[in-house]
């Protein structure tokens, strides 16, 4: 994977700035080219490979959003989360001190695998800046 190197300003310490290394990301891979990639993976055509990956996002909708965490198998879990306040006691917890619902993806043991496995090289672009 290549890398940058960026220039950051951190505005908590005084605007002071920092270089950090972050992810050159290559174009997004649309749904149609996951769907054409997957057919000549399979036996599957793009309709039925379309029809899964739409049914598999419903499932996924169904069990999170009832509180059950989803095996992916060889793709991970996902686990539904909030972030709440606390509060002094039990009785102050309610609906209202839940700041935030999300959905989080722990990849399976071959994807981390592969990601640690990656080697990195040095784009040529580098020295964009950031605020943060």
């Amino acid at each position: 994977m290549r890398y940058k190197i960026t220039k950051k300003k951190q505005a908590l310490k005084d605007n002071e700035e920092r270089y950090i290394a972050t992810l050159e990301l290559g174009e997004y891979i649309s749904y149609d080219h996951v769907l054409e990639e997957m057919q000549t993976r399979t036996s599957l055509n793009k309709g039925s490979i379309s029809s899964v990956l739409i049914n598999l996002s419903e499932l996924i909708i169904s069990k999170l959003t009832q509180g059950h965490p989803v095996d992916l198998g060889p793709i991970g879990k996902m686990k539904p989360r909030i972030s709440a306040q606390s509060k002094k006691t039990k009785e102050e917890v309610t609906t209202k001190t839940i700041t935030t619902k999300s959905t989080l993806y722990l990849p399976s043991k071959e994807i981390k695998d592969a990601m640690n496995a990656v080697k990195f090289v040095k784009s040529d672009s580098s020295d964009e800046e950031v605020e943060g």
